[in-house]
């Protein structure tokens, strides 16, 4: 009769414990590949959010730049507009 032994062989032990050590292994294998993988998206998006705001900083540092240039010449200009209407004062009205 089939399955009337109550105890298992130590051959079909064997090959179960195999079969656990197998599937304990895959599993453990694709556990670490999925937080490899988890880590690897965050140090990605990590460095992406990096990469735009040294971007947004490189903008904003240009346009100061550009911006500190412009209001340094329109001083310069208006200092120079108040030195002429100071010595000609004749001049004032015209372009």
């Amino acid at each position: 009769m089939v399955g009337a032994d109550s105890r298992p062989g130590w051959p079909a032990s064997l090959g179960l414990a195999a079969w656990l050590l197998v599937l304990g292994t895959v599993s453990e294998v694709m556990r670490t590949r999925r937080e490899r993988a988890v880590e690897i998206w965050r140090t990605r998006a990590e460095e992406s959010r990096r990469g735009r705001a040294k971007e947004r900083l490189r903008i904003a540092q240009e346009l100061h730049d550009v911006l500190a240039h412009n209001i340094s010449l329109i001083n310069v200009q208006a200092g120079v507009a108040l030195h002429l209407m100071d010595e000609q004062p004749s001049r004032r009205g015209r372009r």
